[in-house]
C-alpha cells in the first residue's frame, strides 16, 4: 500500500498471563519482536544483484551471480562424489588445484559448440591444453540432477558487473563457457601430458591419444614455451592474438597510430574476436584460478567472495598489481611474431601450405602461411591494450 514497512513491534504482557492489569495499565514486562526482511515487496530484485527475489538464495544480501554460484556448488559436490569413485584418474601432477575442481569447469566448457555441431573447446590442442572431455562425468550429472544439467546447458553467460554498459544499455556479462575452458587450462598441467608414456597417456587422455600422437607435439614440447605461455594462450593472450589476426591485419594498417586506433575501435565490441564478454571471462578465469590455488578457502567461498567483493578490483588482481612497464613487457611477448624462435600457432594461417619447423626439424603439427606482424602494428596493439588495463586499475582505486 506504499506505507513504510514496520521494522519491529513491542509486545506487553503481565506475569499473570493477562495483557492488562485490573486498572487498565500496561503490565510490568515487555519484549520486542524485530522483523527481518526476506525481500522488499516493492522491488523484484531487493538487493539489486541481478537475481530476482524468487530465485535469489539471499534476496537481501548483494552477491552478484548468487543463484549461479548456488548451482555451481551443487555441480562441485557432484564432482567430488564422482572423483571419489574414480580416484585412479586423480593424478596429482596433472591437476594443479585438483581434479575435483577441474571437473565442474570441464563440464561447463563442453556445452560450447561450433556451427557444425562440434565442441568448441575440444580437439587435440584443447585436449593437450585443458584435458580431455570426460563424458562419464557429464552423463553422471545428467543422471543425478537433470534440472542442474539443463540449467548449465542453457546458461552461457553470467553477470560481470551489476551496472549498465553505457554503449549497450545492458548489464555487462561474461562468456561462462569460455571462462570455464580457461580455468580448465590453468588447472591442467600440459607438461605432464607431454612427458607421459603411452600407458599414462592412455589413462589421462583416452579419447584423444591417437589424434595427439598422429599430429606430434613438437611445438608444445619446446622448453622455450613454459606452462604459463600455454595457459595464457587459452585465455587473454590467445584472444589478443586472434584479434590481431582477424580484426586488425585486414584493415591495411600502415603505422603505429593507425594500429592503436584500430585496436581501440574493435576491442571489446560485440563483433570483435576479443569482445567484452571474452575479456571478462579471461580476467575472471585467471583471478578465480589463483584464488583457488593461493588460499585455503572452500570452493563456494572463493567464487562467492570474488563476485561479491573482489570483482571490484579484478584488473588490478589480473596484472598482479604490477607497474605499467612490467605489464607492457608481458603483453609484448604475445603480440610479438614469435616467442624467441618459436612461431605462435595463432599467427599461422592453416588454410595455406607451410611446413612448420623448429630448427632443422620439420613437423606436421602446424601447416599454413605465417602472418606477418610488423613492429609498428605490434607496438600499437601492445600500447593500446596495456593502457586500457592501466586505466581500469585507476578506476578501481
Amino acid at each position: 500500500d506504499g506505507e513504510e514497512i514496520i521494522q519491529s513491534v513491542d509486545v506487553y504482557y503481565s506475569s499473570f498471563g493477562d495483557p492488562f492489569n485490573i486498572d487498565g495499565k500496561y503490565p510490568e514486562m515487555k519484549t520486542q519482536i524485530v522483523f527481518t526482511k526476506k525481500s522488499d515487496p516493492l522491488l523484484e530484485d531487493s538487493d539489486r544483484d541481478g537475481d530476482l527475489d524468487y530465485i535469489d538464495p539471499e534476496p537481501m544480501q548483494y552477491v552478484l551471480n548468487g543463484y549461479f554460484i548456488k548451482q555451481l556448488v551443487k555441480l562441485y559436490d557432484l564432482a567430488v562424489e564422482y572423483n571419489d569413485a574414480s580416484k585412479l584418474l586423480d593424478i596429482p601432477s596433472l591437476y594443479n588445484i585438483g581434479r575435483d575442481k577441474w571437473l565442474p569447469f570441464m563440464f561447463l566448457r563442453s556445452f560450447q559448440h561450433k556451427q557444425n555441431g562440434d565442441r568448441s573447446y575440444d580437439g587435440a590442442m584443447w585436449t593437450i591444453t585443458a584435458g580431455d572431455i570426460d563424458d562419464g562425468f557429464i552423463d553422471f550429472v545428467k543422471s543425478e540432477n537433470l534440472e542442474l544439467y539443463n540449467y548449465f546447458r542453457n546458461t552461457s553467460e553470467i553477470y560481470a558487473n551489476s551496472y549498465v554498459n553505457k554503449k549497450t544499455s545492458e548489464w555487462e556479462t561474461l562468456d561462462l563457457y569460455h571462462m570455464a575452458a580457461t580455468i580448465s587450462a590453468y588447472n591442467f598441467d600440459t607438461q605432464t601430458v607431454l612427458n607421459a608414456d603411452d600407458l599414462l597417456l592412455s589413462v589421462i587422455l583416452p579419447h584423444s591419444m591417437t589424434l595427439i600422437k598422429s599430429i606430434g607435439m613438437t611445438w608444445l614440447q619446446s622448453s622455450i614455451l613454459r606452462e604459463e605461455h600455454i595457459d595464457n594462450l587459452a585465455g587473454w593472450a590467445g584472444d589478443l592474438q586472434t584479434l590481431v589476426v582477424s580484426d586488425i591485419l585486414n584493415k591495411k594498417v600502415v603505422n603505429y597510430q593507425m594500429a592503436k586506433d584500430v585496436f581501440s575501435k574493435v576491442f571489446l565490441t560485440k563483433t570483435s574476436q576479443f569482445s567484452s564478454e571474452d575479456f571478462y571471462a579471461d580476467i575472471d578465469a585467471k583471478n578465480i584460478y589463483y584464488d583457488f590455488k593461493n588460499t585455503n578457502k572452500s570452493f563456494e567461498t572463493v567464487v562467492r567472495d570474488y563476485y561479491s567483493i573482489q570483482k571490484d578490483w579484478r584488473i588490478s588482481k589480473f596484472i598482479d598489481y604490477k607497474p605499467m612497464f612490467e605489464v607492457k613487457s608481458i603483453v609484448e611477448i604475445y603480440v610479438n611474431q614469435k616467442c624467441n624462435d618459436i612461431q605462435w600457432p595463432l599467427y599461422i594461417d592453416d588454410s595455406k601450405n607451410y611446413n612448420y619447423s623448429i630448427g632443422n626439424k620439420i613437423t606436421s603439427l602446424l601447416k599454413g602461411e605465417i602472418y606477418t606482424i610488423p613492429d609498428y602494428l605490434r607496438d600499437g596493439v601492445v600500447d593500446g591494450f596495456t593502457e586500457y588495463l592501466m586505466s581500469c586499475t585507476i578506476d578501481e582505486r
